[in-house]
């Protein structure tokens, strides 16, 4: 399915020469998951869309990198669910100067693996 490609880094869409990028790149949908909280959304399809990261900031002394890369997981599992996605891995670096860096390791159905790093999901 192609959208409109997204740079992670600024939240902004990749143009070309004036044109928004299209990609089928399973990076584009992670980003919206990963970005959106679930059940705060109107217009999320399902109480499965979005991720728990605002729970981090309820409860701050509790924020392990394990629960972080689970929560990612999560959020992402629709992906695998609906069969865009084969397996999800995620892994919490620390930066002193962002707080945390996500790597997300995202293997689509056809067995191809897309990384991708998110240093401004506000966590």
């Amino acid at each position: 399915m192609q959208s409109w490609n997204i740079d992670p880094s600024t939240g902004d869409y990749v143009n070309n020469n004036g044109q928004p990028d299209q990609t089928n790149s399973l990076n584009v949908p992670a980003y919206f998951r990963l970005k959106i909280s679930r059940l705060q959304w109107m217009y999320a399809p399902d109480s499965k869309y979005g991720s728990d990261y605002y729970t981090l900031k309820k409860r701050p002394a509790i924020n392990g990198n394990q629960r972080i890369e689970n929560m990612t997981v999560k959020a992402l599992q629709p992906l695998v669910d609906d069969g865009r996605a084969s397996s999800i891995q995620a892994d919490v670096t620390e930066n002193d100067r962002e707080g945390i860096v996500l790597t997300t390791q995202i293997t689509d159905a056809t067995g191809e693996v897309e990384v991708q790093a998110f240093d401004s999901l506000g966590l």
